[in-house]
């Protein structure tokens, strides 16, 4: 049962994260923000 409960909270986690990926680079596309600002400062506030 644990190593069932462990694998659901994984391939949430993991799809947690590739969601918020993805929100961040639409967010990026859709507002046209400069490229020059680095993956780093939007993933922080995207965690903000």
């Amino acid at each position: 049962m644990a190593l069932c409960c462990e694998t659901q909270i994984g391939l949430l986690y993991t799809w947690n994260m590739l969601y918020l990926a993805f929100v961040a680079r639409f967010r990026l596309l859709f507002q046209q923000e400069p490229q020059s600002e680095s993956p780093l400062n939007w993933t922080e506030e995207m965690i903000d």
